[in-house]
């Protein structure tokens, strides 16, 4: 079986570019290329206030309804092995 023919593998903690942060809105995550991921937005106490599933190079999260402050960006990958968790900034 050949899996990922031509693709490198994704340094996940350093192949994730997440801008503007602070934002006032939109967040977007940028990866070097398309990747199956799973992002939760988590408040400073451990709520979970968003959820999602992705597959794709560039997301965009609308963080517009969301209260200022700071928050968890949880970002992983395939079976949830590789993960990265970036604070954001909301105001």
């Amino acid at each position: 079986t050949i899996d990922n023919v031509g693709v490198a593998p994704l340094d996940f903690e350093n192949d994730i570019i997440l801008f503007p942060n602070p934002t006032k809105g939109e967040l977007t995550l940028q990866f070097t290329q398309p990747v199956q991921t799973k992002i939760k937005l988590i408040t400073l106490d451990g709520r979970e206030v968003l959820e999602g599933s992705y597959n794709d190079e560039k997301v965009i999260i609308d963080l517009c309804n969301m209260a200022f402050g700071v928050y968890f960006l949880e970002v992983s990958c395939g079976n949830g092995n590789n993960r990265v968790v970036k604070q954001v900034i909301k105001n």
